[in-house]
Parts: C-alpha cells; structure tokens; sequence
C-alpha cells in the first residue's frame, strides 16, 4: 500500500512551490501534479522532483474549474492506485516535520478510517502571524484511501465525497503560506541589501498586527521554531 501525493499547480509560478514540493516528496511514495499550461520554472521543479505530471484544460472562466481539476487527479487515482491512500497539498502549502506521521496514521491497524481532516495554520503576511479567526483550523478530507466511490462536488472550495469515517487529525500540520508571497520580495530585497533578514522583526509583527485587529480579522503571534525547517532555513529565521 503506497502513500501518494496529489497536487494541482497553476500555469503561472508559485514562489512557494520549491519548498511545497519538497515537503510533499520527503513525505510520500509518488506524486501525481495535475496542470495545464506551466511556464518552465514550474514545469523545471516539477520534474527534477520526479512527479507524474498529468495534464489537464484549467478553464479559467468557469466557476467549476478547480473541482474538474481535481476529479483529474482523482480519476487517475481511482485508475491506477485503488486502495492506496493519498495526501493533498496546495502548491502554497509546506508540511510540517513530523510529516511522517500521516504515513503512521494510515499504517495503523487500529485506525477504522479511511478519510482524515487535517490540522491547518494559516500564515498571514508576515512568517510570524497566523489567522486567529477560531482557536483551530482543519482542512477538510486531505488524507484518504482511493475507492470508486470518491468524487468532487462542483462548489467554490471542492469537497471530497463518498467518503466514511471522516475524522479530524492535528499530529501533524500544513502550513498554508497563500497570503504571505510578499516575503520573497521582501527577502530578495534584503539580500540585496546584504543585510539579515527581519521578515521575523518585532516591528513588521507589530505593524501587522495592528492592520489584521484593526481592518481585518484577529491574528496572533507564533514562535518561528513552529515553522518548518525548510521555511526557517529558506528565510534565515
């Protein structure tokens, strides 16, 4: 029984690919990356890291294009993986290091499901901050067993269905860094600067805070060794 990993990129590059990828292919067997049209950088990451890249019309107009992309990778699943079981990740997302983890959770003779939610922390412009909006975030049916009977809804965020047994599990945790991209500018800026980086500093935590209290939603403040090794590493935290 393999543990795959699933993964849809979009044509244009992601700054944080690199570091999703990398997660995802320390952590499972093989991956299966659904795109349409990616420029060579993305094309490049994507086969250096060895996935199996499937391609597929993304149809930009159309409400429904992120679920038939999806049920892309899925149906490839169901074709030539039934009954292995599959970790999403979004190509803005890093996983944690006790990543392996979700293979234990799947190994285990005691486990009765065959879906899991998983915990997830939503970082907010600056690598110290993350969404408060509630106490804990999970990311609905991102680990599963593959069966015939799984498909995608056609709504604005796609939910996995036929599942049973769906539970929540926090062991391990995504990182989703979609609204932090400005720190590559900031870092490239930096390092042109020569200078260490303060992607970290008290006074960009502080400024942001004051922003999400008071124009947004509630934040609150992390200790960077949560972070992964990799994103630490990549931003000299």
């Amino acid at each position: 029984m393999k543990l795959w990993g699933a993964m849809i990129v979009r044509d244009e590059f992601d700054p944080w690919l690199q570091l999703s990828l990398n997660s995802l292919v320390a952590t499972v067997d093989d991956v299966i990356v659904i795109a349409d049209k990616p420029d060579e950088r993305t094309m490049a990451l994507l086969m250096n890291a060895g996935c199996n890249i499937i391609h597929h019309r993304y149809d930009h107009e159309s409400k429904g294009a992120d679920v038939r992309q999806r049920n892309a990778y899925l149906s490839w699943l169901q074709k030539h993986a039934l009954g292995d079981w599959v970790l999403v990740l979004d190509s803005d997302e890093v996983l944690s290091d006790n990543s392996y983890f979700y293979r234990e959770l799947m190994m285990d003779e005691r486990n009765a499901g065959e879906c899991h939610s998983l915990r997830i922390r939503h970082a907010v412009w600056t690598l110290g901050l993350e969404d408060a909006t509630v106490p804990e975030h999970y990311v609905g049916r991102r680990l599963f067993k593959v069966t015939k009977d799984l498909s995608y809804t056609e709504v604005e965020h796609p939910v996995l269905q036929g599942v049973t047994n769906d539970a929540l599990y926090d062991g391990a945790q995504i990182w989703h860094f979609s609204r932090t991209r400005g720190v590559f500018e900031e870092r490239a800026k930096l390092a042109k600067q020569r200078i260490k980086s303060n992607i970290h500093s008290k006074e960009q935590l502080d400024h942001w805070r004051r922003m999400w209290i008071f124009g947004q939603a509630p934040v609150k403040q992390f200790n960077k060794s949560e972070l992964p090794k990799s994103v630490r590493e990549a931003f000299d935290l």
